[in-house]
């Protein structure tokens, strides 16, 4: 029975100023990492499988490192407890019990020095609670299965139509 066991990290940042007139939702302040994986041709969220022994934190960890090229402890802060965890079974046709995947979603705050280090990546988009709902940022999409696990979640409104 093939499974998943893994986390995806929702590394955040303020675009706008509190105090805004502009935003008048707080939450319309947040933009969320993700990098764009050309061999995938799509916008990914940093997410890690969990090797054995690790936890779904030192997992992400790993990954924002790699795929962000951050320093963690210098460049960001992942919480300590997952803002959601997901646990289902896919069901298959046949004898089998169907693919089980288990994710966790961890918030993550840049520092200032990360933040920088963000600015001068090509690779990097920064995604609105928009761009989440619509599937795509500025023609490009957002990772399908992502959008679906974090809908699954109740991290993102399922789109209306």
């Amino acid at each position: 029975m093939p499974h998943y066991v893994g986390a995806i990290a929702l590394v955040r940042r303020n675009a706008a100023s509190p105090g805004d007139p502009e935003v008048a939702d707080p939450a319309g302040r947040s933009e969320w990492l993700s990098v764009w994986n050309p061999a995938r041709k799509a916008l990914f969220l940093p997410e890690a499988e969990k090797l054995e022994g690790e936890s779904y934190r030192d997992a992400l960890v790993r990954e924002v490192g790699w795929a962000a090229g951050l320093d963690a402890g210098k460049d960001f802060l992942l919480s300590h407890a997952p803002r959601a965890h997901i646990q289902f079974a896919e069901q298959c046709e046949g004898p089998t019990e169907g693919d089980i995947t288990i994710l966790e979603f961890y918030v993550c705050e840049l520092f200032r020095k990360g933040r920088a280090k963000l600015d001068g990546n090509s690779e990097v988009r920064w995604l609105t609670a928009g761009h989440l709902e619509a599937g795509e940022a500025n023609g490009k999409p957002i990772a399908a299965r992502q959008l679906d696990l974090m809908k699954r979640a109740d991290l993102i409104p399922p789109r209306e139509g």
